[in-house]
């Protein structure tokens, strides 16, 4: 290993599918790091796509040619089990044998600052049974209060490199049955940081339930947390950039795609408690999430005039 480079002690999974040029550069980013630990998980070609054929087998040379990580592991399926199943097992996979993962699709970019942070909130929060992942993301930054460098609040994002504990995933399920009582008013009032937030999440959670055993894993997770009243850790800058225009949960551009990092990032102030901030959810659900349902609204009646 060359010396001097920044030590990444943490566990690394790389899911992968059908992009070499996205992998490669998402690989040629992390040889700058001494990585200790990396698992790859790739799924399968789909049946009958020749395309995938190709591209697939050109991602399993490119992963089997890295050199610069003296512990990797592969998961290399022969069949297409798609993105959701693919990767809540690989996430599993590596927890068989770690108690902590950094997991990252193949199109994300993180620079020190991203894997500095999540080696410090996995050890700073290992034996905290309120807090369940920690997100690499912020799209919508705010001041915290007392000028912290992260916060806690239930919207952490997955889809920018993230980790978790095996204390959290052991009793998650991408397959767990969505019950009636947490559709009720009360029960989204009690852990939701306003009435809108509450009312979206009951026509998520319906959507759940009736396309039960077919859902996302990354929205079975939230509900998981959400409905536990589990925290996120989200820091005060962005750690991370997607490069991925199309693949696994894009279809071209968005506001997620191509963000600035902030490779100056230190975690350096600490909330003095584990606490719910509720200011921030409710400014990301506004920021974020009415924003671009009216964005999509925009966009519908804009192509209706142009037609």
């Amino acid at each position: 290993m060359v010396k001097n480079k920044f030590r990444i002690d943490v566990p690394v999974l790389l899911v992968g599918f059908n992009r070499p040029d996205v992998i490669q550069k998402s690989i040629d980013n992390l040889r700058q790091y001494s990585l200790m630990n990396l698992y790859v998980a790739l799924d399968g070609p789909r049946v009958g796509n020749a395309d995938d054929d190709i591209k697939v087998s050109q991602v399993r040379q490119i992963v089997k040619n890295i050199d610069f990580c003296p512990n990797i592991h592969y998961w290399i399926s022969e069949e297409n089990h798609g993105a959701e199943v693919t990767i809540s097992s690989a996430i599993s996979w590596v927890l068989e044998n770690e108690e902590y993962v950094v997991v990252m699709e193949d199109d994300i970019i993180a620079h020190q600052s991203f894997f500095q942070f999540m080696q410090d909130m996995l050890e700073r929060y290992k034996d905290d049974d309120r807090v369940a992942m920690v997100s690499g993301c912020n799209y919508t930054p705010m001041k915290f209060p007392n000028d912290e460098d992260y916060c806690f609040c239930q919207c952490g994002h997955t889809s920018g490199g993230w980790a978790t504990w095996k204390r959290v995933w052991k009793d998650y399920d991408l397959y767990e049955e969505i019950k009636d009582e947490c559709l009720t008013e009360d029960f989204l009032l009690s852990i939701s940081a306003n009435k809108k937030i509450a009312k979206q999440r009951k026509k998520q959670f319906r959507k759940l339930k009736e396309n039960w055993k077919n859902n996302n894993w990354d929205v079975m997770f939230g509900y998981f947390r959400n409905t536990r009243k589990l925290l996120s850790i989200v820091p005060r800058a962005h750690l991370t950039s997607n490069i991925g225009i199309y693949g696994l949960h894009q279809n071209g551009v968005t506001g997620a795609n191509f963000k600035k990092i902030d490779d100056n990032f230190v975690a350096i102030h600490h909330p003095k408690d584990v606490t719910w901030n509720k200011k921030y959810d409710s400014h990301h659900y506004h920021e974020w999430i009415e924003r671009t349902l009216w964005k999509r609204v925009f966009g519908r009646i804009k192509m209706l005039f142009l037609k």
